[in-house]
């Protein structure tokens, strides 16, 4: 469900989530920002599913997520709760996986939907985006699993190359 916003706020939002703000120029940011969909979620609701394919990242503007994955014998197990300020689903957005976990309100939601297209255009065009995309999300998946075990490479040359190979230009 869609929900207003206007372009402005939606400029203001996107500043609030630090995978921007910190990689973004003011004019790709306001790119960006041109490019969202605003979307609302009733609590109880599921954004995403474990396993599902990729084809979007949520920005969260109000409310409180749940996020699980299933654990051994199949049991669905909370593994942390995000809320405004935070994105869901990037991780997968921007390396073609399918996605890891399941997403689920818990309160009244409203977020920015940005598709694969929307950052596609930005991505293609700036390897070096890419590579502060890549050690964006490399700090944070870092600082979600503080460790990857049996890992040959560090979790931002992982990330990084996943991203170079989904975004590379001319594809």
């Amino acid at each position: 469900m869609r929900w207003q916003i206007g372009a402005i706020e939606v400029q203001e939002a996107l500043r609030t989530i630090h995978i921007f703000f910190d990689v973004l120029t003011a004019d790709q940011l306001n790119e960006l920002a041109h490019e969202c969909a605003p979307q609302s979620f009733d609590a109880g609701e599921v954004l995403m599913r474990q396993g599902d394919p990729s084809n979007s990242m949520f920005c969260i503007v109000e409310g409180t997520v749940s996020v699980s994955a299933l654990g051994p014998r199949n049991h669905d197990r909370e593994i942390f709760r995000l809320s405004a300020g935070t994105t869901v689903g990037e991780m997968e957005l921007l390396t073609g996986e399918s996605r890891l976990a399941t997403v689920t309100a818990l309160t009244e939601l409203r977020l920015l939907e940005i598709s694969r297209a929307d950052l596609e255009s930005l991505l293609r065009r700036s390897s070096e985006l890419r590579d502060s995309f890549g050690a964006a999300l490399a700090r944070r998946q870092a600082i979600r699993t503080l460790r990857v075990p049996n890992a040959k490479k560090s979790i931002g040359a992982r990330l990084l190359g996943k991203i170079r190979n989904v975004f590379r230009p001319g594809t």
